[in-house]
């Protein structure tokens, strides 16, 4: 299926993962593809592309989703995170995971 999660201006977007999970919870999927559009046809991912690319992983390899590609449009061709072998955004390391429960390492018992 097809949906559509955001609708931004010409500059920028909104994106809310909760929409982008309700959706692909809702319709049952095992896997998703980003899709999304530059409309002055430079094809070159964003920063915020970037980012936003590895948050969609992190959280749909919690829920057991696999992210397949992030795809940036354009009239005239396509940029794809897989094919370009972005794996350093497609599969973030556990470094790039922000958790806001510290890890058992972390934590330090006061010594009595």
């Amino acid at each position: 299926g097809v949906a559509l999660v955001s609708k931004g201006g010409v500059c920028n977007t909104v994106v809310d993962l909760r929409i982008i999970f309700q959706t692909a919870i809702l319709a049952n999927a095992s896997r998703i593809i980003l899709v999304h559009n530059h409309p002055s046809g430079n094809l070159k991912p964003s920063l915020q592309d970037d980012k936003i690319t590895k948050r969609v992983y992190q959280v749909a390899s919690i829920l057991g989703i696999e992210l397949t590609d992030h795809l940036i449009i354009s009239e005239e061709s396509y940029y794809s995170y897989a094919i370009e072998g972005r794996i350093d955004v497609m599969n973030p390391s556990r470094d790039d995971y922000s958790s806001p429960f510290l890890n058992l390492d972390e934590i330090v018992l006061p010594i009595h």
